[in-house]
């Protein structure tokens, strides 16, 4: 995801030099499809923002182990999205 990151990373961010780690709870259902999103670290805004639309344009993980959803039928996990200025 910090790939990913590093080719959304906001214009005015890179601007004005900020960085961060953004970390982000996802729920998933047993197809991978993500069902849920919720910013965890929300500052600094504009890469909090970054970081949420980079997850809805994915939409879709890989299928996640079926023993995962032996309770529940969707499973989250947080990602931390780094964004970082080379």
């Amino acid at each position: 995801m910090t790939i990913l990151a590093r080719k959304s990373y906001p214009r005015q961010s890179r601007m004005f030099k900020e960085q961060g780690k953004i970390i982000i709870d996802v729920t998933l259902n047993s197809s991978g499809q993500i069902l849920n999103i919720n910013l965890i670290t929300k500052e600094p805004k504009r890469l909090a923002k970054a970081a949420e639309k980079l997850l809805k344009k994915k939409r879709n993980f890989p299928p996640p182990p079926k023993k995962l959803f032996k309770i529940n039928d969707s499973f989250s996990f947080e990602i931390p999205i780094n964004f970082i200025l080379n």
